[in-house]
């Protein structure tokens, strides 16, 4: 009899020892980012129940900031939680209220749900091999007077199964309402509906390392490509579908093409003469051309063209545009 009790004590007695380690050693992981001199974290409180399945965390009046780029964020709550079995697969519930702080003011956060995971490689490097996070009813509120809300939003990546340095990325936002004063400036004339009905994105980007524990002690990892497998924006009686290939330099100049097809791309093209991306000067010149190339498509309202990248600049079809964005991560 007293053998038959030998093994669930054994197991039951490495378990709790199992899952009393795993809680010190959160207790001394929060500790470390504390005395950690490149960033500012504090928080008032922290616990850690959940045995023995989860090592459920919680920390209370937490407060982070970057000492090099001044990025901070704060809650007065936040939830994690990994099964015990596999602490590598993280589990995060955020309060209903938090704040980021940019070099340019601080952005309320308030939302109905908010959650995201995070699963790492069970290595030394802890590489990143997938997240998610999604959100339900939030509005982004700037102390400059603007605020951004969203019915429902969506980030996801997937590190590839062939390549260490490539991650599969998928996001949607859905009902997406722009600050007033912005919305007019893209649409004056108030035409268009008040929120962005949807945007959608799938695309494939590779970095010059792995986004892993090493990745973050010095430079972060650089993009190095951008597969675009596709993108979409509807927006009332616009819609804008772009798929295409860029590669990125290491000073952000991207050169490649991305084939786009836009419906009603005249009020797009009075949305880039609104924001300057289109000079006041030039952009009859380019709306008689880019007439001519949508009628040749037979159907006046909508063009299929490449955008392509080459030299720093960007041309739609053969109409040179001007100077192209760099694309710089983060």
């Amino acid at each position: 009899m007293f053998r038959l009790l030998i093994a669930p004590l054994v197991a039951a007695t490495f378990c709790a020892v199992y899952w009393a380690a795993g809680s010190i050693a959160i207790d001394l992981a929060l500790a470390a980012w504390r005395d950690n001199p490149s960033v500012r974290f504090d928080y008032s409180a922290a616990s850690t129940s959940g045995f023995p399945a989860r090592f459920q965390t919680r920390i209370r009046e937490i407060e982070f900031q970057d000492a090099d780029t001044g990025l901070g964020w704060a809650a007065p709550d936040l939830t994690l939680s990994a099964p015990t079995l596999h602490p590598t697969q993280v589990s995060a519930v955020f309060a209903r209220s938090q704040s980021i702080r940019t070099r340019h003011g601080r952005i309320s956060i308030t939302s109905d749900a908010m959650r995201g995971t995070i699963d790492l490689r069970p290595t030394t490097s802890l590489a990143l091999r997938s997240s998610d996070i999604s959100m339900t009813k939030a509005d982004f509120t700037s102390d400059a007077g603007w605020t951004v809300a969203l019915a429902q939003g969506r980030f996801a990546s997937r590190l590839s199964e062939t390549d260490a340095n490539r991650h599969e990325i998928s996001s949607e936002i859905a009902e997406l309402a722009l600050p007033d004063a912005f919305r007019l400036v893209l649409d004056p004339k108030g035409s268009l509906p008040g929120t962005i009905e949807r945007i959608t994105l799938e695309c494939e980007l590779r970095f010059d390392a792995p986004l892993d524990r090493a990745a973050f002690s010095g430079d972060p990892p650089s993009i190095t490509r951008l597969d675009v497998k596709s993108a979409h924006v509807l927006w009332g009686e616009i819609s804008l579908d772009a798929t295409g290939l860029l590669d990125v330099a290491p000073d952000g100049e991207v050169s490649g093409r991305i084939d786009l097809k836009a419906v009603n791309w005249r009020r797009m093209l009075e949305i880039a003469r609104a924001t300057g991306l289109v000079p006041q000067a030039t952009a009859q010149t380019y709306e008689n051309a880019l007439e001519i190339l949508a009628g040749l498509s037979g159907d006046p309202d909508t063009l299929d063209l490449p955008v392509t990248f080459r030299n720093g600049r960007f041309s739609v079809g053969p109409i040179p545009f001007g100077p192209a964005p760099r694309l710089i991560w983060p």
